[in-house]
C-alpha cells in the first residue's frame, strides 16, 4: 500500500501531466480499467473517461492549466483543491467560443487501490464558469481565495476530536444554534467563487437555506480527517418550500452534492471554510434558474 505521500506525488502528476500538458496516455498508468466517478456517471470506466474529459475542456480552453491549491491524503484517499484558468477558444457544451479568460475553482477526490485510482468525485463551479462566459450575469468582483499550508496526519485522539467538529458544524446546520459554539471569532468563509466572508456575512448566507428549504437534510458519503483540516463529501435533499433568494417558492424537491473543507484552529473551533457546491445544478433542480436569471439581469442579488 503506497504512503500518503505517494499518493500526493500521484495525484501532482495527474494533474501536470494529463490536464496541464496534455499526455492523456498518462492517465492509463493512473487509472484502473474498471475507474469510474460518481460524480460523472455518464464517462465512460477508466482511463478512457478521464481522456473524454480532459479532451472536452482542453479542446475548448487549450491553455487550461490547474493549479493545486492545496493537498490532502489520508489512508487510501487524496484530496486537492484547485484554481483553473484558461482561454474560451473551442465550443464547449454547446457553447461557441467567446475568447473570454476564465478562472474558477475545483475540488477532486481520488481513492485508490492498488497504486491506481479507483474512483474519483469531483465537483466543478459551473455557476461561475457559466457567468464568466457570458451565459449566465456576472456577479460581483471578488477577493481570492487564501492558499492553506499542507497537512500531516496526526494522532488517532486529534481525529477523533476534529471528527466531532465536523458532526458539531452539520448540527448545527440542522438545528441551529449558537454560532460562536461552533465558529472561531475570526471564522472566514471562502466560497467557491472565491469571495470571503466573516461569521456575520456567512450567517446572512445560511439563513435563506434554512427559511427556504425547512425539511432539509444532509448525510456525510465521505470523511477525510487529518489533525487541522476535516474533509466532507455529502448529498443533501430537501423541498423549496419558502421563498429566497429574489425567487418564488416551486414546491420542487432536490438532490444535490457538495464538498466542504473545514479548517480547524487552535481553539478547537471551525476557523475557515472553503465549499465546493454546484449552485447551477441546484437552482435548475428546484425549477427557479429563469427567475433567478431574470433577478440576476435586473441587479436583484441571488445570494
Amino acid at each position: 500500500m503506497t504512503t500518503p505521500e505517494e499518493n500526493k506525488a500521484m495525484f501532482r502528476r495527474f494533474i501536470d501531466e494529463v490536464w496541464n500538458n496534455g499526455n492523456l496516455a498518462v492517465a492509463d498508468e493512473l487509472f484502473a480499467p474498471d475507474a469510474f466517478t460518481p460524480s460523472a456517471p455518464q464517462l465512460p470506466p477508466g482511463p478512457e473517461g478521464v481522456k473524454v474529459i480532459a479532451t472536452l475542456w482542453r479542446t475548448a480552453f487549450p491553455d487550461f492549466h490547474m493549479t493545486i491549491e492545496d493537498l490532502i491524503a489520508e489512508e487510501d484517499k487524496v484530496v486537492a483543491r484547485f484554481t483553473e484558468t484558461g482561454t474560451h477558444q473551442g465550443e464547449f457544451m454547446g457553447i461557441a467560443p467567446t475568447g473570454r479568460r476564465i478562472s474558477i475553482t475545483e475540488i477532486g477526490i481520488l481513492r485508490l487501490v492498488n497504486n491506481k485510482v479507483a474512483e474519483s468525485w469531483y465537483e466543478v463551479d459551473m455557476l461561475s464558469l457559466m457567468q464568466q462566459l457570458g451565459v449566465l450575469p456576472p456577479r460581483e468582483e471578488s477577493t481570492a481565495i487564501n492558499n492553506i499550508e499542507q497537512e500531516s496526519i496526526m494522532a488517532n485522539d486529534i481525529i477523533e476530536q476534529n471528527r466531532q467538529i465536523g458532526q458539531n458544524f452539520f448540527n448545527f446546520l440542522m438545528r441551529g444554534g449558537d454560532p460562536n459554539q461552533v465558529f472561531s471569532p475570526d471564522f472566514v468563509y471562502h466560497d467557491a467563487q472565491g469571495v470571503s466572508h466573516d461569521l456575520a456575512g456567512t450567517m446572512a448566507l445560511i439563513q435563506p437555506i434554512l427559511v427556504a428549504i425547512p425539511d432539509r437534510a444532509v448525510e456525510v458519503e465521505e470523511e477525510i480527517i487529518t489533525n487541522d483540516r476535516v474533509v466532507l463529501r455529502w448529498r443533501r435533499s430537501g423541498s423549496f418550500q419558502n421563498d429566497a433568494w429574489g425567487v418564488h417558492a416551486t414546491g420542487t424537491r432536490f438532490n444535490d452534492v457538495g464538498v466542504t473543507i473545514l479548517g480547524i484552529g487552535a481553539n478547537n473551533k471551525i476557523a475557515e471554510i472553503w465549499e465546493f457546491v454546484d449552485f447551477l445544478n441546484f437552482f435548475t433542480q428546484i425549477g427557479a434558474i429563469r427567475e433567478l436569471v431574470a433577478n440576476m439581469g435586473s441587479g436583484q442579488s441571488a445570494s
